[in-house]
């Protein structure tokens, strides 16, 4: 051990021999009292302002990390829980999932429909959205991008289609399926879309009814609900998710019963006499 003098009070001290060049006080109480005044302390940061002494923590506007920086962290995280990606620590998880929780929480998150673009451009042409000039460019080059073995459904026809399930939308709907009980339940749902909260008004068009279990030949109100073009064409995927979810909102609004299996629980009533 080496002995030293504290700068400040002058007392004597030992500290290891490595620590005999940097030691200077005794304590930390002797440490903090010789500290910078806040005057001291705004010069400096005045003088150091906007400066960086080492190129890699210098703040690059408008860098972007490249692409193979991008794979190897996908590769490093991907299908990893968090106590994975902390090498098994358990605490240090938790504090990372806290912060990731924290940051969400109070944000306010405005509707899809205010910032999707199909929403806005729905029901105008694309001389109303780009102008006559830049419309006609625009129609040319997408109808030269669809022609031949661009385009991306190119001799994906019939069974070679991803969405094919047998021919099915070639079947023909019931005889019930007629003008009177389109509108009859469009009036049901006061022309309203019944997954977006659209009116018919907004899209100046009829809304679609959309059959909830994707049965043509079973057309009764219980089955039919009134959706938009947009709405309807997100049906065509997770099928049983949109029947669960329509058959929910029927049996909330109109009281209508269906089973754990999907089925439709229909009442029947008996007449007296």
């Amino acid at each position: 051990m080496i002995k030293k003098y504290c700068e400040k009070c002058g007392e004597e001290y030992f500290v290891k021999p490595y620590l005999k060049d940097l030691s200077r006080f005794c304590s930390t109480d002797c440490y903090h009292s010789t500290s910078r005044s806040k005057e001291t302390k705004e010069k400096l940061r005045e003088i150091h302002k906007g400066k960086h002494y080492s190129p890699n923590t210098e703040f690059k506007k408008g860098y972007k990390p490249s692409l193979e920086w991008k794979e190897k962290i996908s590769k490093l995280f991907s299908g990893k829980t968090y106590e994975e990606r902390c090498n098994g620590d358990i605490e240090k998880a938790r504090l990372w999932k806290e912060k990731k929780s924290m940051k969400q929480l109070g944000r306010k998150q405005k509707p899809r429909r205010e910032n999707d673009l199909r929403f806005k451009r729905r029901s105008k042409t694309y001389e109303e959205i780009y102008g006559k000039e830049k419309a006609k460019k625009w129609k040319e080059n997408l109808s030269i991008a669809r022609i031949g073995e661009k385009n991306s459904m190119f001799g994906r026809k019939g069974e070679l289609a991803p969405r094919w399930r047998g021919g099915i939308a070639y079947e023909p709907y019931d005889c019930g399926f007629t003008k009177e009980f389109k509108n009859l339940i469009r009036r049901r749902d006061n022309q309203i879309c019944m997954n977006c909260g659209i009116h018919r008004e907004k899209i100046k068009r009829a809304l679609s009814i959309h059959h909830i279990d994707y049965d043509k030949k079973l057309t009764i109100p219980e089955n039919c609900i009134s959706l938009c073009d947009i709405c309807h064409t997100l049906t065509n995927n997770n099928r049983k998710y949109w029947q669960s979810l329509f058959q929910e909102k029927l049996s909330k609004f109109y009281n209508y019963k269906y089973s754990d299996d999907g089925k439709i629980i229909l009442e029947v009533k008996k007449e007296n006499g």
